[in-house]
């Protein structure tokens, strides 16, 4: 066997059944590869395709293989993703001690994983207790609890307010915030750990705009239209409460689902786990 196709055999073995979209998503492969690999293995007699509903496809490794299925090393690739899972929130567990608050899109970033892992990786530490969230604009920030949340919320308004006084701002735009905030280092590198900034920038992203927007309204209210553009009146006495919501959990919610026979039939003999992935792809309508 490839090394490819071994992967996705050792993986079936671990779980006993999967969907073709599950294991590629565990391994990081394509999924129409993962599921040309499972039809090649079913051929052989390794794999059992079983049916879920009237189209979903669900593959088992069958027991008591004949010879020529790879042997299983000790720690297998299953076991080895989670404990690069495992790793990466070790590490951005580090990252919060150190720094008190970092934005999804900068874990992005520094562990050179996808959006997907980030933000799934930051809903696990809401779920345990060892972080809390903080939305500034469409800007996503993580912090190590609320102390840090508030310290971070209270520094980037500080230095908004103090750029836009030092500059002499009567009015202020997003942008004319940012071009102020790139020749300062101090404010530059508190600000690039949450948006993506560069000393030569001209023109900003939407994001940077948005996150930019939502602190000066946090400092002075609501903006005021000037033609086309929206300004902030700037003010000597600024709000007292940043108003940015800390969310340090996440929300559930119980659904009552009657399964049809063949499902109930195909998971009453799979591992826990196959069982709660088929679930949560039975839910998947109910997601927004």
């Amino acid at each position: 066997m490839t090394c490819s196709k071994s992967r996705v055999y050792n993986l079936l073995k671990e779980l006993r059944c999967a969907t073709a979209l599950e294991i590629a998503t565990r391994l990081g492969m394509s999924r129409k590869v993962v599921q040309t690999y499972l039809n090649r293995l079913a051929a052989k007699g390794l794999v059992e395709k079983r049916m879920l509903g009237r189209r979903a496809v669900m593959y088992c490794a069958k027991e008591g293989c004949p010879g020529g299925a790879p042997r299983r090393r000790r720690g297998g690739d299953a076991y080895e993703l989670y404990t690069a899972t495992r790793k990466r929130l070790t590490h951005v567990l580090e990252i919060l001690r150190r720094e008190g608050c970092v934005s999804v899109g900068s874990l992005m970033r520094t562990l050179d994983v996808s959006h997907t892992k980030a933000y799934h990786m930051a809903r696990i530490l809401l779920l345990t207790h060892k972080g809390v969230k903080v939305k500034i604009g469409n800007t996503a920030v993580l912090c190590r609890d609320r102390i840090a949340a508030e310290e971070t919320a209270s520094r980037l308004r500080d230095a908004i307010h103090k750029i836009a006084v030092q500059n002499g701002m009567r009015y202020a735009t997003a942008s004319k915030v940012l071009l102020a905030v790139l020749k300062v280092r101090e404010t530059y590198e508190l600000f690039s750990k949450f948006i993506p900034l560069r000393r030569n920038m001209t023109r900003f992203p939407p994001l940077v705009l948005t996150f930019v927007r939502d602190i000066l309204r946090s400092l002075y209210g609501e903006p005021l239209k000037a033609g086309n553009r929206r300004v902030y009146v700037v003010a000597q006495q600024t709000r007292a409460e940043h108003g940015f919501e800390i969310i340090d959990h996440v929300d559930r919610y119980t659904l009552a689902v009657n399964l049809p026979n063949d499902l109930a039939a195909v998971l009453q003999d799979a591992s826990n786990e196959t069982v709660l992935q088929a679930l949560e792809q039975l839910l998947a309508r109910y997601r927004s």
